[in-house]
């Protein structure tokens, strides 16, 4: 089987996909639901993860504010 796993974090979400071929679709769907329900991470594996969601998060205020701004903006003109 042959796929490409992967996950991120937004500000209303977390999601995880995979993407692959048609016919190993039924096998990747058993994947991601093992991994969301039998995950188990050691404290050095949520340690490199908390940076990775902190990272995302920023982003999305980032994100969020440019949008703000842009409507500030809309409104003021």
């Amino acid at each position: 089987m042959g796929a490409h796993l992967n996950a991120y974090t937004s500000r209303e979400q977390t999601v995880y996909y995979a993407k692959c071929f048609s016919k190993d679709l039924e096998r990747a769907v058993e994947i991601l639901a093992d991994i969301t329900q039998n995950s188990r991470l050691g404290k050095d594996e949520i340690e490199r993860e908390r940076g990775v969601i902190l990272r995302e998060m920023q982003v999305s205020v980032c994100l969020v504010s440019g949008v703000s701004i842009d409507v500030t903006k809309k409104l003021i003109c």
